[in-house]
């Protein structure tokens, strides 16, 4: 099971806020839809995002009432992309429970994802237009990657430049836009925000590929949602393209056509994976990432905060090292290889 890690403790108490925001609002739906509300654990799972944002405002400054409400908006945007996803990829397990489309059906968890983000847009109207458009700009993004990737399901040609690009969209756009924010609110300078900005971009990268790879590699006991929810989905990953880059071509072959026949199953990707050095090869990629959110730190002062922003990364690589069943592989800050950089929206709107 991926676990909270020391990093969280340190903005506990200001999640704890975030958390009480989200139940009040769950309260204050119809009664009908609380059960709904209660099955999309809107004050659930780790809160990642928010607490990056939270981290970022204490490291630069102090967390403000704004922080708060942003993290809520964070949390409800974030939790209706997870709606839509499940949806999309027929998930029944999410947290560890029942998916609001496996109780209710998938019209349901559509709709209640749409009445999340109109709470984003009520709720955004108190902050200033700089956040405004950070928070638009996040979202537009992730449906544009959430919709680039839909039409390469299936495409198992797919480069591995390619991948980057749909990841950098759907999933490192959310969290560099809530360590800009929680930067931004925090009253700081542009180079710091923007530094905040690279570490979020970078640290939602390598969460991306650690969860695709867990995708495969994992299983529900790890993940607390369905597995195997790519491969049912025909979307190929960073494992699967690493392995059909290095594939003999009479196995590559071999390979596509168990793929496209949904003959090949988990057990026979991990097989190929082990033969082809695929895993290790993603672990190194997410050093890459995790070596570059790093160097993203190094003009920000030096408090417990910024130690436990450097624990984010770290977290991430021991939990899809410990996740996939490898030994544990440590990485290093400076000398990163090349990483490759996708469109940002933060960067758009300097």
């Amino acid at each position: 099971m991926l676990t909270s890690s020391s990093f969280l403790s340190a903005v506990e108490p200001d999640l704890q806020r975030v958390r009480a925001g989200l139940r009040a609002l769950s309260n204050d739906l119809p009664e009908s839809l609380q059960p709904l509300a209660r099955c999309g654990a809107l004050d659930g799972g780790k809160m990642l995002r928010s607490a990056l944002l939270l981290l970022w405002g204490r490291a630069l400054g102090a967390v403000t009432e704004h922080h708060i409400q942003a993290g809520i908006v964070l949390e409800l945007l974030h939790n209706a992309t997870l709606l839509h996803d499940d949806v999309l990829d027929e998930g029944c397990l999410r947290r560890g429970v029942p998916t609001v489309n496996r109780r209710w059906g998938n019209r349901t968890a559509v709709l209640f994802g749409d009445l999340l983000l109109g709470k984003v847009l009520e709720l955004s109207a108190v902050f200033t237009p700089e956040v405004r458009a950070a928070l638009g700009q996040m979202a537009l993004h992730t449906c544009e990657g959430e919709i680039s990737q839909t039409a390469r399901a299936g495409h198992f040609t797919l480069s591995e430049q390619e991948y980057l690009a749909i990841i950098g969209q759907k999933t490192a756009a959310l969290f560099e836009g809530a360590c800009y924010i929680g930067a931004y609110l925090a009253g700081t300078s542009t180079p710091e925000s923007l530094a905040a900005a690279r570490f979020g971009y970078h640290i939602g990268m390598a969460y991306q590929i650690m969860d695709d790879l867990l995708d495969i590699a994992g299983g529900d006991d790890v993940l607390r949602k369905t597995p195997g929810t790519d491969l049912r989905s025909a979307k190929p990953t960073l494992p699967l393209i690493h392995a059909l880059s290095v594939l003999p071509e009479r196995q590559k072959t071999s390979l596509l056509l168990g793929l496209r026949s949904h003959a090949a199953g988990a057990c026979e990707l991990l097989a190929v994976f082990d033969g082809t050095g695929s895993v290790a090869y993603v672990l190194g990629r997410l050093r890459d990432y995790a070596d570059a959110a790093l160097d993203a730190l190094q003009d920000i002062r030096e408090t417990l905060v910024k130690d436990a922003l450097i624990e984010v990364p770290r977290w991430i690589l021991q939990e899809a090292a410990k996740g996939a069943a490898i030994p544990d592989c440590g990485f290093r800050m400076g000398d990163s290889p090349h990483i490759a950089h996708v469109r940002s929206p933060i960067r758009n709107l300097q």
